[in-house]
């Protein structure tokens, strides 16, 4: 899964690629999953994008917004 951020486009390399669950965005430590943490980002909207590729091979994007108020 390629996950992007405020990319909805996709006109820069993926923010981060995952290869194994959990998908979710966050870092993984010692191989446990880690919360994105979202004091990197500017306060504000922002919109996160997962390119999932299907079992029959097709691609889907999804994409959702969130407010960061740090």
């Amino acid at each position: 899964m390629r996950f992007r951020l405020d990319d909805p486009l996709g006109k820069r390399p993926p923010h981060q690629v995952e290869g194994v669950v959990p998908w979710d965005f966050g870092a993984t430590v010692g191989g446990r999953p880690q919360p994105f943490d979202t004091r990197d980002l500017a306060d504000g909207l922002h919109t996160i994008s997962a390119e999932i590729v299907l079992a029959d091979g097709t691609h889907r994007i999804v994409h959702a917004r969130f407010l960061v108020d740090n």
